[in-house]
């Protein structure tokens, strides 16, 4: 069964677009529970099929735009995040053992 993931980068784009810049914004404007949006927005959960629906009619969005597949990673903030820190941890130990060789 193939896993999705909310495009929190199109969230923020229709929050944004009616003045709701902040997890807080869109909280108030959603009756939603803020902390709930923080978590979707970072990747460590996913919306309920009802906070879907809440979000949709809220910004005028399609399931299809709020929703796709896991696997893609421009649709998490978190995701971009992760891949960032995943790749300065690979890098700095080869910076390390770089300057180690240099210095012998």
């Amino acid at each position: 069964m193939p896993k999705y993931r909310l495009r929190t980068e199109t969230l923020s784009r229709a929050a944004a677009s009616k003045g709701d810049r902040s997890g807080y914004a869109i909280a108030k404007r959603t009756g939603l529970d803020q902390a709930l949006i923080s978590r979707w927005r970072r990747g460590l959960s996913a919306p309920s099929t009802n906070s879907l629906v809440v979000l949709c009619a809220t910004y005028g969005l399609s399931l299809t735009d709020l929703v796709g597949p896991a696997d893609a990673p421009e649709n998490s903030e978190a995701a971009a995040g992760a891949t960032a820190a995943a790749s300065s941890e690979r890098t700095i130990p080869n910076r390390v053992a770089a300057d180690q060789r240099e210095r012998s």
